[in-house]
């Protein structure tokens, strides 16, 4: 009896039963790490910051926890400018947001809306901001990019 050709489709078959077997690790973003935060005085203190409760009951967390050589702190965006976990950056901004039908329109203006931490991708003549909100379901948040032009007030 002839034995049938080696075909792509036999190929691809045998790769998906493979990766299936050993599938790939997560690549979650971790619950803490070592950084910084500047206070309101513009003093930087180091130490190992907390932004979310870890999966499968993530929760993003409005104060992030705080652990430095003087204990243990909670801070919000009313007392510290911004705060630095691992390699991801987080700012301080006002933020107000204005609906219409099917959009939505955010605005930082000093004073206007309230004060919320938002992740800083990139910096210059346009910044890059990533907001992370929960999403019922989800054990990771879900980010949204925004893009503002230095000076404007439009996200």
């Amino acid at each position: 009896m002839k034995q049938a050709p080696f075909t792509t489709v036999t190929l691809y078959l045998s790769v998906l039963a493979l990766w299936s077997l050993f599938p790939g690790q997560s690549v979650a973003q971790e619950s803490d790490g070592q950084g910084w935060v500047v206070t309101n005085a513009k003093d930087t203190l180091f130490g190992t910051i907390k932004n979310r409760k870890s999966p499968p009951f993530g929760k993003v967390y409005t104060k992030i926890r705080f652990k430095g050589k003087r204990g243990k702190k909670r801070f919000g965006p009313k007392d510290i400018i911004a705060y630095q976990m691992g390699n991801r950056v987080y700012e301080r901004i006002w933020l107000s947001r204005e609906s219409t039908f099917l959009t939505e329109h955010l605005r930082s203006v000093e004073g206007d809306g309230q004060k919320q931490f938002i992740r800083v991708a990139a910096k210059g003549n346009l910044i890059h901001y990533i907001d992370e909100i929960e999403v019922q379901g989800e054990e990771e948040p879900m980010e949204i990019d925004y893009f503002r032009k230095k000076g404007s007030p439009r996200l």
